[in-house]
């Protein structure tokens, strides 16, 4: 198994229709070798739902309106927060609504997708340590590229945003994706 190459827990990225091969059957195929799933939008983790058996399920495009983040929270799905104007739209809607919105707070360590850097990160932990309904629960980046030295650059790099955010969060799950980089 992959998990026993890594010595970690593993979330499978089904986004895309699992890059065309159909996210609920992979998902039902990895039952037992994943602990969790990851998707794109909010429409493929509710299209996974069913399958995942209760799974958790991380969206890793952020929320672009209340509603998705409403409909997320209400699935009980994992949002993700890459800036301090959307952890501002996250802990609006969990107030507005009285509802535990799950987030993982997502990173810059050389994509330049989207993500926060370490200036940012310190914001949006200050901000939302003192929201209840807001459970941060991880934290967490994308290894790009396929170069040791350029994917152990990015890995100090989200090192130094784990030691922030561990400061207001200490049992924050970390978790820095891409299969090339687990190997490494």
């Amino acid at each position: 198994k992959f998990s026993s190459l890594t010595g970690t827990k593993l979330c499978a990225v089904v986004k895309a229709n699992a890059y065309g091969h159909g996210a609920e059957e992979v998902v039902s195929a990895l039952q037992g070798v994943v602990s969790c799933f990851a998707v794109a939008l909010l429409q493929e983790a509710k299209a996974i739902c069913v399958a995942a058996c209760g799974r958790d399920i991380l969206i890793l495009t952020p929320p672009t309106c209340d509603e998705e983040i409403l409909q997320a929270a209400t699935y009980g799905f994992i949002l993700t927060v890459p800036s301090l104007s959307t952890a501002k739209r996250v802990a609006s809607v969990a107030a507005k609504y009285n509802l535990p919105i799950r987030v993982h707070l997502k990173t810059n360590t050389g994509m330049n997708r989207y993500g926060m850097n370490v200036f940012a990160l310190g914001k949006v932990c200050k901000l939302l340590q003192r929201k209840t309904r807001v459970k941060v629960e991880g934290l967490y980046s994308h290894l790009y590229a396929n170069r040791r030295e350029v994917a152990e650059e990015q890995r100090q790099r989200f090192l130094q945003m784990q030691r922030v955010a561990k400061g207001y969060f200490p049992q924050i799950k970390c978790h820095l994706s891409a299969t090339y980089g687990a190997l490494l």
